[in-house]
């Protein structure tokens, strides 16, 4: 998870009420938990997170049921949503909720099939992980020789002209990785994608999720050298290069600021409901990346007790209440300091 640019949605962040909050109008629905791709830097490759599983359709629309209104809904967590062959109806069932539907894919399995049935489901924003520009060091990181076929595919998709999903490459940015990152702007250009986004690693301390290979905020200058080129490679395609969080103009050092305590403004908890293939509630998308102890961070379970129950149950309020306490729970207190908000 890796962490994702826009977790902040476009909508207006909650006032905080304590450790209640109003139903949540956003969603990531974990469809599959499954992967074709054991990458270094994701849990599921070196741990048992949860029970193997998929969300059915019919189990999603239970579950979004209980929601008044889904404003926005992202489709992914730990696995490779593609996987699951309900996802073009799940895009049509929360579009024709109104909500804006995203989905993250790994892009191996992103063929004409797929690709078209998800734009003509609805699909407003298809994003696909690009962590290199060479086969050796994606095959590093991601542990499979796959990038020349997700690269055909990324083409493909883009020829077809469709007026959406926009289509966008996500980088994140890895001591392993960063030399190539100007290339990897290339080729998402030659592919036909214009926009780009940078993300940090988040880190668990297991795999290539460690400190050690993390950039945030603690560039060198031959680094910095590298955003710059990535920046300047960018605007000479016409390819919009974004960064996650407090970063600007696409760079991936900068910071939310110097606040030991930045996990304060975060809202997740307030405001977005994640819920895994096995329908339980976790705080966050970045928790699972961020820790190894999942059942601590296992809220309740939205099918069994209900998401009214869960929403604003003992379990979550004391999860909020610590997240605005001096000793937050271990994924938020090195959020903002550590990788960005």
């Amino acid at each position: 998870m890796t962490t994702e640019a826009r977790a902040a949605s476009p909508l207006p962040l909650p006032a905080l009420r304590g450790p209640a909050a109003a139903p949540p109008r956003e969603a990531y629905f974990e469809v599959t938990n499954r992967c074709n791709l054991r990458c270094g830097t994701c849990p599921r490759t070196h741990m048992r997170v949860e029970a193997p599983a998929d969300l059915s359709l019919a189990r999603l629309v239970q579950i979004a049921a209980q929601m008044d209104v889904v404003e926005r809904a992202v489709l992914h967590g730990v696995g490779e949503p593609l996987l699951n062959p309900d996802l073009p109806a799940m895009v049509a069932h929360l579009a024709g909720r109104g909500a804006r539907v995203v989905v993250n894919t790994n892009g191996t399995l992103l063929d004409a099939r797929r690709g078209d049935a998800l734009a003509a489901a609805g699909l407003a924003e298809l994003r696909v992980s690009v962590d290199a520009a060479t086969r050796e060091t994606f095959r590093r990181i991601r542990g499979a020789d796959a990038l020349p076929r997700i690269l055909a595919n990324l083409a493909a998709f883009a020829a077809r002209g469709h007026r959406a999903p926009e289509l966008s490459v996500w980088a994140t940015a890895l001591r392993e990785n960063l030399d190539e990152l100007p290339d990897l702007v290339r080729l998402a250009a030659e592919a036909g994608v214009r926009r780009v986004y940078l993300q940090r690693l988040v880190f668990n301390g297991v795999g290539l999720a460690v400190r050690e290979q993390s950039v945030y905020r603690d560039l060198s200058a031959r680094e910095e050298a590298v955003m710059a080129e990535c920046r300047r490679v960018a605007s000479g395609l016409g390819v919009a290069l974004e960064g996650s969080g407090g970063a600007a103009e696409g760079a991936v050092g900068g910071g939310a600021g110097a606040d030991d305590q930045a996990w304060r403004s975060c809202r997740r908890p307030w405001k977005v409901l994640y819920v895994t293939a096995n329908g339980n509630v976790m705080p966050c998308c970045i928790a699972p990346f961020a820790t190894t102890d999942f059942a601590g961070i296992t809220l309740g379970n939205v099918e069994r007790d209900g998401l009214a129950r869960v929403w604003n149950g003992p379990a979550m309020r004391r999860f909020r209440a610590r997240h605005q306490s001096d000793d937050p729970p271990t994924p938020c207190a090195r959020c903002g300091s550590e990788w960005s908000l």
